[in-house]
């Protein structure tokens, strides 16, 4: 028979080991579901970050795409040789266009160059200082008939002031008007006429009444009056003006005007152009030049008006000037009926402004008043 003390160790160490057992048994599981959660999780991890990975290297992908190569893309050589050829075509025709603007560019050169050095010699009228600006004559090209025509007006305009000084203007609160006619002593004269006084026409007005009947206003056929158009040439600054005068005169007017304005006065100018590449002819002219300007008073609306004109004998450039005799003519002045003590220039001057003060001024201011009342009613 067992002993029961036994029976009861051996029950008592079956129980550890079993408890021991199971214990180990629930450690495992554990673990077991420990690796499992962690396995869950890493494989979250690693789809999360193949996605990222994708992600990435879609972005560089598409930053490093090359240009499409698919032969459906491809230009083919008879494509490309028409584009090659077409370039080519282009740059020649290009080429060829600069060659004419360079060869323009030395002919506009070539010809400013023989414009500044004169090509012929300049009539000694119109006082000799005067004359140094070389300042009469025009080329046919337009590119250096447009640079002359700015030149000659803008020589004018730098030089005004010291016209109307060297000519006596005295100041602006003066007014008084003059003609007069000065022989040099080469027995050929300039008649000099000096306007300044007070006025109230507005400068642009006035001075496009000058710009559209200059030879009219100047009376440049005496006391016919000129009807026809004489504008021939036109630009924002410049105009030109050309007239035959037929009759016993058979002169030929080709007078350049220009304008300015700035805020300190407003001012008109123009010259006969004796040498005109455009005009092939040896008619009788004469050296015209003028100033005009208008000065701002402090009274608003009134001006000083400042008027200088110059012209010389009647010449050819093929002789030179006429001789008084033949100007005598043409005024209508007898030399010989003159005293015998008073010389042909000095009888000239006398008859000459008696028809100038006697009527031909009078006659100027009257048309240049006509054509202001039309410009007013109009």
């Amino acid at each position: 028979m067992a002993d029961p003390a036994l029976a009861d160790v051996m029950d008592a160490d079956a129980l550890k080991k079993m408890e021991l057992k199971l214990k180990k048994r629930e450690y495992i599981r554990n673990m077991m579901r420990i690796y499992r959660q962690q396995d869950r999780e890493g494989l979250m991890y690693l789809r999360n970050r193949v996605k990222e990975l994708e992600g990435e290297l879609t972005t560089l992908s598409h930053k490093q795409k090359p240009p499409p190569t698919a032969e459906s893309h491809m230009l083919s050589w008879k494509e490309i040789a028409v584009a090659l050829r077409e370039e080519r075509h282009r740059s020649e025709m290009e080429h060829e266009q600069l060659k004419l603007e360079v060869a323009e560019k030395h002919a506009l050169l070539e010809e400013m160059k023989q414009w500044t050095v004169s090509r012929r010699s300049i009539l000694p009228s119109l006082n000799a200082n005067t004359r140094t600006w070389r300042n009469s004559s025009l080329f046919a090209q337009p590119r250096s008939r447009a640079l002359g025509k700015a030149w000659i007006t803008e020589q004018m305009y730098h030089n005004a002031d010291r016209m109307f000084h060297d000519h006596g203007f005295p100041a602006l609160d003066r007014e008084f008007e003059t003609v007069d006619i000065h022989f040099t002593d080469g027995g050929v004269f300039d008649l000099v006429h000096r306007r300044q006084g007070l006025v109230t026409v507005p400068p642009k007005a006035l001075m496009a009444l000058y710009r559209q009947h200059l030879c009219d206003i100047i009376t440049v056929d005496w006391f016919q009056p000129v009807v026809q158009d004489t504008l021939a040439e036109e630009t924002t600054q410049t105009s030109l003006h050309q007239l035959n005068i037929d009759g016993a005169r058979q002169e030929y007017v080709n007078v350049l005007a220009g304008e300015f304005h700035d805020a300190t006065a407003s001012l008109f100018v123009a010259q006969q152009i004796t040498d005109d590449e455009s005009v092939q002819h040896n008619r009788l002219q004469r050296n015209r030049m003028i100033w005009m300007q208008l000065v701002p008073t402090t009274t608003p609306g009134q001006l000083v008006l400042r008027f200088l004109y110059v012209k010389s004998q009647l010449f050819t450039h093929g002789s030179g000037y006429v001789p008084l005799q033949k100007e005598a003519d043409v005024w209508g002045i007898d030399l010989d009926a003159r005293p015998p003590q008073v010389s042909p220039e000095m009888h000239f001057r006398r008859r000459g402004l008696d028809i100038v003060y006697g009527g031909l001024l009078r006659m100027a201011h009257a048309r240049l008043a006509n054509y202001f009342n039309q410009l007013v009613l109009d």
